[in-house]
C-alpha cells in the first residue's frame, strides 16, 4: 500500500527535478508519518507563495469592484480545490493512505494556482 501511495506521490512531482527538496524529503521518507510531513511542509510553503502573490495583486486593482472580483474568484478556488482534493482521495476514504493523497492533491493544486497568481502579478495591466 505505502509503495502505491509513494508511487502516485513520485509521479505526482515528476518534471519538479529530483533536486527538489520535497522529492528529497520523499525520497528519504520511511514511513506514512514522514512522507505526510514532507507533503504538509510543501503544503504550508505553497500556500503562504499563494497568499503572497494573491495580496500582492489584490493591491495592483484600481478599484474595490475589481479587488471584489479577485477576492470572489478566489474564494471560488478554495472551494473547488477542497472538493476537488477530497474526491481524489476517494479511493482511500477509510484507509491509512487518505491523508497522503489529500496532501498530494492540496500540494499540487495550491502550486499551480500560486504559479497562476505570480504570473498575474508580473502581468502589466493596461487600460
Amino acid at each position: 500500500m505505502k509503495s502505491v501511495i509513494l508511487g502516485l506521490i513520485v509521479l505526482s512531482f515528476y518534471g519538479y527535478g529530483s533536486d527538489s527538496d520535497l522529492q528529497r524529503c520523499i525520497n528519504k521518507a520511511s514511513s506514512d508519518v514522514e512522507l505526510r510531513e514532507c507533503l504538509s511542509t510543501e503544503y504550508e510553503y505553497q500556500d503562504f507563495l499563494l497568499n503572497k502573490y494573491y495580496k500582492e495583486l489584490q493591491k495592483q486593482q484600481s478599484s474595490a469592484e475589481d479587488k471584489k472580483v479577485l477576492r470572489d474568484a478566489q474564494r471560488a478556488w478554495i472551494k473547488y480545490r477542497d472538493a476537488n482534493c477530497e474526491f481524489e482521495a476517494l479511493p482511500m476514504k477509510n484507509g491509512s493512505g487518505w491523508t497522503t493523497l489529500h496532501l498530494d492533491c492540496m500540494v499540487t493544486m495550491t502550486k499551480q494556482r500560486a504559479k497562476e497568481l505570480k504570473e498575474s502579478v508580473t502581468t502589466v495591466y493596461r487600460d
